[in-house]
């Protein structure tokens, strides 16, 4: 009788579903979370320019802001194009943040594409031709599109100095509405002092890890390599069922690259070191095998 009620609860529709998709998102989630933290901490970091560029692209965007208000014409909302030859983005944010602040232009919202570059600290490329700035801005639905070219930002010992040219454009006709050039420098004039800017990244993720005992870091990776194929179990469980080898190789490549980032963390990003390369070596071939092995295991279990 308790066999009968067993089964026919085994057979209620979409509770078998139901509790396969519960773990496997799981595990994808908690995969794809790791991945965003190794990316976080060991991914490109974006440089920061000292005081003395931060106080002379005060002057030239504010200098940009002036000649905005005297000559855009009937030109009341635009979009502002990611300067080319910005790595920093402090250019292009310093001109966004004055243009708001004063309300000269109505700017649009960045795009989706160049959020995502911030958010994982990617150089923006922007626009170096007024027919790429053009066609950028097409869709969005603005008047006007303000784009320009960094050509020199830098410090030296005297001071520091910027160095670059804008255009806004009307968006329907193409028509140039306004050009004009940004150059400053701070060793011909008395240098404006500034504010630090926000966003020091001397707390990022890899520096407070590179602080911890070798032992902790070591303890820490091997934890973190046992427990994910534990966590996503029931996910490799499901996937080498189906038998696939392409699939069992994509799953082995993807749980290997997670325990690679997760050394790679384990060493700082540093291999000036033997220790350091060694340490990242042993570690992401431990992963590999012990992966190997938990699918091999829930492979048995599936026979």
């Amino acid at each position: 009788m308790f066999d009968k009620v067993r089964k026919t609860t085994l057979a209620v529709p979409g509770l078998a579903l139901f509790k396969g998709v519960i773990p496997t998102i799981a595990s994808l989630a908690f995969i794809v979370y790791i991945s965003y933290l190794g990316w976080m901490s060991l991914g490109p970091e974006k440089p920061v320019p000292d005081e003395k560029r931060q106080a002379i692209a005060v002057k030239g965007v504010e200098s940009v802001r002036e000649q905005l208000r005297k000559e855009r014409g009937g030109i009341n909302s635009a979009v502002l194009l990611h300067f080319a030859n910005d790595p920093t983005d402090h250019i292009t944010d310093s001109l966004r943040r004055v243009i708001n602040l004063s309300g000269v232009l109505t700017l649009e919202d960045r795009s989706f594409t160049e959020k995502v570059r911030n958010k994982l600290n990617l150089v923006n490329p922007g626009c170096a031709t007024r027919e790429e700035a053009l066609k950028s801005a097409r869709e969005s639905g603005a008047e006007g599109v303000l784009w320009g070219v960094v050509e020199r930002f830098e410090s030296f010992p005297e001071g520091a100095a910027v160095k670059g040219r804008w255009e806004l454009l009307e968006i329907k006709s193409g028509k140039v509405i306004i050009s004009g050039i940004i150059d400053e420098d701070s060793s011909r004039k008395v240098p404006v002092a500034v504010k630090k800017a926000a966003g020091d990244r001397a707390g990022s993720a890899d520096k407070l890890v590179s602080a911890l005992p070798l032992w902790l870091r070591v303890a820490g990776f091997m934890l973190c390599v046992l427990m994910v194929p534990v966590v996503s179990f029931a996910f490799i469980r499901s996937q080498v069922a189906k038998d696939s080898n392409k699939g069992n190789a994509l799953i082995l490549g993807v749980l290997t690259l997670i325990d690679m980032l997760l050394a790679l963390l384990l060493v700082s990003g540093s291999f000036a070191t033997p220790a350091g390369v060694f340490l990242f070596l042993g570690g992401s071939a431990a992963g590999f095998f012990y992966n190997a092995a938990m699918m091999r295991f829930a492979r048995k279990l599936e026979k």
